[in-house]
């Protein structure tokens, strides 16, 4: 007995070509993703001129952290992001159509991480601010160590 090759024809008339077995199977890997490889669900648009952050919507200090990125002049990015909606992030329409994922458990609700977005030169700006912040307090360190108690000395 022969082997058939199997084809998508129709007995019946059709007005549109139909796709060869080899056309659907490439159309199909490309949007196939491998359940079992590595991908970088909170991966962030690239846009120059802007940096990307996903924020946990959870309380900090008193505060919820998203609420404080808020008041330091970040946004919550509603753009298009492809590689969100494909992973399946929820957009929250509370929040003006916000990429979220959860990312785990604030007690017995789910935990969410929102997309939130900064113009580069205002972050580049806030990281300066924080190195100084930093490098004054390693220089208040490094002169204290001479004090009484300080830490290294014995006695």
């Amino acid at each position: 007995m022969a082997n058939k090759k199997h084809t998508t024809e129709s007995s019946t008339e059709d007005s549109r070509p139909r796709k060869t077995r080899e056309e659907l199977l490439a159309e199909r890997r490309e949007k196939r993703i491998d359940l079992g490889s590595f991908r970088n669900v909170m991966s962030t648009p690239n846009i120059p001129g802007k940096r990307f952050y996903w924020q946990n919507d959870h309380i900090k200090g008193g505060l919820n952290a998203v609420d404080r990125l808020l008041r330091l002049g970040w946004e919550i990015y509603t753009g298009d992001f492809e590689v969100a909606d494909e992973m399946a992030v929820e957009r929250d329409v509370d929040l003006g159509g916000a990429h979220k994922i959860a990312v785990g458990m604030n007690g017995p609700d789910p935990l969410y991480a929102i997309l939130m977005v900064i113009d580069e030169d205002v972050y580049l700006a806030d990281q300066d601010i924080k190195e100084e912040e930093i490098r004054a307090k390693e220089d208040e360190l490094r002169n204290s160590v001479n004090l009484p108690g300080a830490y290294g000395q014995i006695g």
